[in-house]
């Protein structure tokens, strides 16, 4: 298992690829801790994960908020004294049909901080525990179709923050 006794943070994992990917995850050997503002399909997704024969923990937050990602990782540390991946697929408001007109500032801002904001969080409450620790690994979710599809700005222009932040994180 190459994941085995690995502690891996993963949020947007509620459904769909998200969710795949935390199976996979725990079936390789992590302990999984899963984390979104909805619980509900946290809970699918862990007992998913422990019908499989996995280990997951289900702690709800809103990680775009820096005081929860800030907790969301001490809850890690305190429970299992470290955090070995990083698993960022958090986003949302994925439309391709919404055209640049129908976009309001609400709309647009809430977009970039549920998409950028979760990953620089916790990026930024992460990295200095991961370095004490002598590594780890931060995998961050761009969607490259949904960076240039055709309607949606918002998205587009989150998913693009996050392929910036992704590769000047050093």
């Amino acid at each position: 298992m190459r994941l085995n006794n690995k502690i891996a943070l993963m949020t947007g994992i509620g459904q769909g690829m998200g969710r795949a990917t935390a199976k996979l995850f725990a079936q390789e050997g992590a302990k999984v801790i899963l984390t979104a503002r909805t619980e509900e399909k946290l809970q699918e997704t862990a007992t998913q994960i422990q019908n499989l024969g996995g280990t997951s923990i289900v702690v709800p937050a809103d990680v775009s908020a820096r005081e929860e990602a800030k907790s969301v990782i001490s809850k890690i540390i305190e429970e299992f004294g470290r955090l070995d991946i990083i698993y960022s697929a958090a986003g949302g408001n994925f439309d391709p049909s919404r055209k640049l007109q129908d976009v309001d500032e609400k709309f647009f801002d809430q977009t970039i901080s549920n998409t950028v904001n979760s990953l620089y969080n916790l990026v930024h409450e992460a990295r200095p525990i991961m370095k004490n620790q002598g590594g780890g690994s931060i995998v961050s979710v761009a969607a490259s179709f949904g960076v240039r599809q055709e309607g949606n700005s918002a998205y587009g222009a989150a998913k693009s923050a996050v392929i910036g932040l992704t590769k000047n994180n050093k």
